[in-house]
């Protein structure tokens, strides 16, 4: 059996410009922060993209809107339902989704949830990232996965975060 493995990175940067595959986002039954920011900016490039209902999930191609070649949005619940155990389904989902697309994915961005509606840094990132190793743990991930960077744009948070996660061996 061949080893490899997969960089884990926290990144401080723009969701809307890091450059990446796939852009992961989701839609809590309405429009936010940076959902809201790259949906507006996909319009403004001339697409009417779809929302995806809760459970449900939809591709849109960034328009050259955006850093990322593409946005994955996933339905899930509604910000005040979308707790620790939520956020840590949506990371598992994100990559199973992603492992059944055609289409090839080397690096996945995303974003970490919880910290703009009151929930603990810390707690919702580790919970993100228990579901993204949960799913490579399954092998139930895109194979073509050479890295995962979780995007954040305040300098400080990417520091205490990029601390938590230390090395992590996905393989």
């Amino acid at each position: 059996m061949a080893q490899f493995s997969i960089k884990v990175v926290v990144e401080n940067d723009d969701a809307l410009r890091i450059r990446a595959d796939t852009l992961v986002l989701k839609h809590a039954q309405g429009l936010y922060g940076v959902d809201r920011a790259v949906y507006d900016r996909v319009v403004l490039a001339g697409s009417k993209p779809e929302l995806p209902k809760l459970g449900a999930h939809h591709f849109m191609p960034s328009e050259h809107a955006l850093g990322s070649d593409r946005v994955l949005f996933i339905g899930v619940e509604p910000l005040y339902n979308f707790r620790y155990a939520e956020i840590r389904e949506f990371g598992r989902l994100a990559m199973a989704i992603l492992a059944t697309d055609k289409q090839k994915t080397k690096h996945v961005a995303l974003t970490i949830h919880g910290t703009g509606y009151g929930l603990d840094e810390t707690e919702s990132f580790e919970s993100e990232l228990a579901g993204v190793i949960e799913a490579i743990a399954q092998n139930d991930y895109p194979q073509d996965l050479e890295t995962i960077t979780f995007v954040e744009r305040d300098r400080n948070r990417t520091k205490r975060l990029a601390a938590v996660l230390g090395p992590v061996n996905t393989k």
